[in-house]
């Protein structure tokens, strides 16, 4: 009886005087402009969704529209018929411009220039250093077409060295998209320049009364 009490207290005893693992994890620092300057994602009072350069690519999506997909409480679309027309919601505030004399509810904003309309809203996504989604009313600091929330996107700042960054993505329904970002060396102490090319093509996976061709997609 005694044999088998014993047992499970040597069986502790050798636990107890094992030595602690080291245990490590850092946590990357997330640094947006949500207030207008860079700070920490910890400190800010609001409800943002950010995505980096790196985040951006690996959604495969094409225009900002697509990006709500990952956004908590937010829906973008399309708009047919308005040059690249955004409209959709956030926490349940909606917008969709028909008219010029219609004020929207989001804010959007592409390098610091706040857009009056929604028209233009639905920029490609290429070239993309950040994406904040602000959810809740951010007139404070944006104005008052911003109750729903507001979109801010920055795209990358040439570098003023030479370099540069291309790619080659293929898909279903004949997608084929290139791109290219040329930066060229800084001229003096104030000029930088960047050039850049991109190409999105595609089908769409509905068909024409002909069988077998699909109707045109993206262009």
């Amino acid at each position: 009886m005694n044999r088998f009490t014993r047992l499970p207290l040597l069986f502790v005893a050798a636990l107890v005087a094992l030595p602690a693992l080291p245990v490590s994890a850092e946590i990357e620092e997330i640094v947006v402009q949500a207030r207008r300057r860079a700070e920490s994602i910890q400190d800010v009072p609001i409800a943002v969704t950010a995505f980096d350069a790196q985040a951006v690519t690996e959604t495969y999506t094409e225009t900002i529209a697509e990006i709500s997909r990952y956004v908590p409480n937010a829906q973008f679309a399309d708009v047919q018929f308005n040059g690249a027309g955004l409209s959709g919601g956030i926490r349940g505030v909606s917008f969709g411009e028909v008219e010029k004399t219609y004020e929207n509810a989001i804010g959007f904003s592409v390098d610091g220039v706040f857009l009056a309309t929604a028209t233009g809203g639905s920029i490609d996504v290429f070239d993309i250093e950040s994406i904040e989604v602000l959810r809740g009313p951010q007139g404070t600091l944006f104005g008052r077409n911003t109750i729903g929330g507001t979109i801010n996107v920055r795209r990358t700042r040439p570098t003023g060295e030479f370099g540069v960054r291309a790619g080659v993505r293929a898909g279903s329904y004949s997608q084929l998209d290139y791109s290219a970002v040329v930066n060229l060396p800084k001229l003096g102490d104030a000029l930088s320049t960047k050039l850049f090319f991109f190409s999105n093509n595609g089908d769409v996976f509905t068909e024409s009364q002909t069988p077998g061709v699909s109707d045109d997609g993206q262009d």
